[in-house]
């Protein structure tokens, strides 16, 4: 992999979190290397994990698809001067933070040689969706070598969800911008991975701070042969601390519901950069409610609730989808688990229908001025977090409940 440029002066890396463009501001000869593009008409099919993952990737394999652990790892030629690598994890992993750690790993791997990094910065954030799957990107500009040999460095990483399987691509050389993006893409196109069962509901929302994507959360809904719902939320955020640090959160919430939108059981974990901070459910056991698992490092067994009926995110969707339908202004108060707030009591989620699908959504503290869909899905939402606006949109769907 290589580090193509030298630099003269590490001014010049003003953070482009937002733009696709190439600051006005850098030399000619950085600008024309950024913009640089190239093109292959090869391509290499693989077929992985007992032939349950399949598919083709742009670019002639330099390195073969090989099992390392948990994950599998390939890379080919895409002729952009580096080679593109990726890795395919058959399980779901923490979207943001591998993210953070895949393009922190190339950026090492890539200055090593040189005397390690000088100055990083985030160049390029993006949360996208691809045919339903959320996608994740970073790309950092970076320097290395002892002054007076400055290199400059430039990583881009792309993730993506297919359905359970979490498939990550980086490339390292300054430029080949859509190049990588063109070839990512293409592995998803035409990417085959294993689904037990498809869902009868699904939904992708986007998550924006101040007008900046930061992150995702998707749920899907599928029916087992009793008819009640299992509900698999998966969630993403990636925010930039400063122009060279980002932090990263990744949840997942699991549910079962019955088919009038009574929780089950329920089971939740959460990551901050990286790091297990939260794993825990909730149980109905003997007339009452159960939290249990680890807070923070510690084992929790925590009584929540006696014997009280819990409204779960289907549920929710149903109550709200209902009271659309009624075309008349009302309000709902609905008694849930919520231990993103906190996992040892039991919260409200408010919902107030004014017209037209518009209304208010309270999540615990949290009030959104939202816009509700056909399904009872929050279309749209916004709320103030202390000069912060939060921003949640619908951006794909799939099935109807």
């Amino acid at each position: 992999m290589k580090l193509l440029f030298s630099a003269a002066c590490l001014l010049l890396f003003a953070s482009n979190a937002l733009a696709r463009e190439v600051p006005a501001e850098w030399p000619e000869w950085l600008r024309e290397a950024m913009i640089r593009e190239a093109t292959t008409k090869k391509t290499s099919d693989f077929s992985i994990a007992d032939d349950r993952i399949s598919g083709e990737v742009k670019g002639k394999f330099t390195e073969k698809p090989a099992l390392n652990d948990n994950f599998w790892y390939f890379s080919t030629d895409i002729k952009a001067d580096s080679d593109l690598s990726c890795w395919i994890f058959p399980q779901a992993i923490d979207s943001a933070a591998s993210t953070a750690a895949i393009a922190d790993s190339l950026i090492s791997i890539n200055a090593e040689e040189l005397g390690g990094v000088g100055v990083k910065s985030l160049y390029h954030q993006e949360v996208s969706n691809y045919e339903g799957s959320p996608v994740l990107a970073l790309e950092w500009v970076y320097t290395t070598g002892p002054e007076g040999n400055t290199q400059i460095g430039f990583v881009k990483v792309r993730t993506a969800l297919v359905g359970t399987t979490s498939v990550i691509c980086g490339h390292s050389s300054v430029g080949y911008r859509e190049t990588f993006e063109q070839a990512f893409d293409h592995l998803l196109e035409n990417l085959v991975v294993p689904r037990d069962q498809d869902p009868y509901y699904q939904a992708l929302h986007s998550v924006s701070i101040n007008g900046t994507p930061v992150g995702f959360a998707r749920v899907w809904m599928t029916e087992d042969e009793a008819g009640d719902t299992e509900i698999r939320t998966t969630d993403a955020t990636l925010v930039a601390v400063d122009e060279s640090n980002v932090s990263t959160s990744d949840g997942s919430n699991v549910e079962f519901s019955f088919p009038n939108g009574e929780l089950i059981n329920q089971y939740v974990s959460s990551s901050e950069n990286g790091s297990l901070v939260m794993n825990v459910q909730a149980d109905f056991v003997e007339e009452s409610w159960l939290v249990t698992g680890t807070l923070q490092g510690k084992a929790v067994e925590v009584p929540v609730a006696g014997n009280v009926a819990l409204t779960s995110t289907l549920g929710q969707l149903l109550r709200v989808r209902d009271m659309i339908a009624a075309e008349e202004a009302g309000a709902a108060d609905l008694t849930v688990w919520l231990p993103d707030i906190d996992p040892t009591v039991l919260s409200t989620v408010g919902v107030e229908i004014t017209e037209g699908g518009k209304g208010k959504l309270a999540l615990g503290p949290m009030v959104f001025d939202a816009e509700f869909d056909r399904h009872g899905d929050l279309k749209r939402g916004a709320t103030d977090l202390g000069g912060m606006v939060m921003e949640i949109t619908k951006v794909w769907e799939q099935g109807a409940l």
